[in-house]
């Protein structure tokens, strides 16, 4: 028997269409089991995964429903399963480096991006954390504003935003060490030297490039 707030839940995604970027990450597939058990009405869900440790995007999602998160699916309502579209693609590249059909679909397809996908290491390069936590926001929304079904982009952040507060952490924008943009424009020319030296600034006051 589904509950009143999952009942809310279904009629809220019934007939949409999602595009779940990290899907192979905690998140991303701790959601995924949840919208294919509690949420039957949702009509499609693309998945972006990268093809790492040669395997591809497709063997590896088939790794991942094999575990144990799964099992409740595979028990209850395997067929649901045949709801989930595995995308390869990476995020570091425009256009999360889709093919051309897939890019299709999706931006004709999706009304709902969930954006999981991210590098959670602490000790991450500050180029690689800028090209998968920062420029990889950015291509998201860049693609997002194609999408003439959207209706919902959400990004899944961090609870480590303004790490460097004691207190109460008010819901509004602080001041950040350097300009963002400027930071993403430059990382492309910048040398390894010269972001070493930016680092070292950075993580006095935030004591990690995450």
């Amino acid at each position: 028997v589904m509950d009143e707030s999952m009942s809310s839940v279904n009629s809220l995604f019934a007939g949409r269409t999602i595009f779940l970027t990290g899907g192979s990450g905690f998140v991303g597939k701790v959601l995924i089991e949840k919208f294919l058990r509690d949420v039957p009405h949702v009509a499609k869900i693309f998945v972006l995964i990268r093809a790492a440790k040669g395997k591809t995007a497709q063997q590896r999602w088939a790794d991942i429903t094999k575990g144990v998160l799964f099992k409740r699916v595979r028990a209850k309502c395997p067929e649901t399963l045949e709801k989930v579209v595995v995308v390869e693609g990476d995020i570091r590249v425009d256009d999360m480096g889709m093919s051309e059909e897939n890019l299709k679909a999706i931006l004709e397809e999706t009304s709902v991006v969930l954006h999981c996908a991210a590098t959670v290491r602490f000790n991450d390069s500050l180029r690689s954390t800028i090209e998968l936590n920062v420029k990889g926001v950015d291509r998201m929304i860049k693609l997002c504003k194609r999408m003439p079904k959207l209706d919902c982009f959400l990004h899944c952040s961090t609870c480590y935003v303004n790490v460097d507060k004691q207190g109460e952490i008010e819901e509004k924008l602080y001041d950040v060490v350097c300009d963002p943009h400027k930071l993403m424009e430059g990382q492309s020319w910048m040398s390894d030297d010269m972001l070493d030296g930016i680092t070292t600034a950075i993580t006095k006051k935030y004591f990690n490039t995450y």
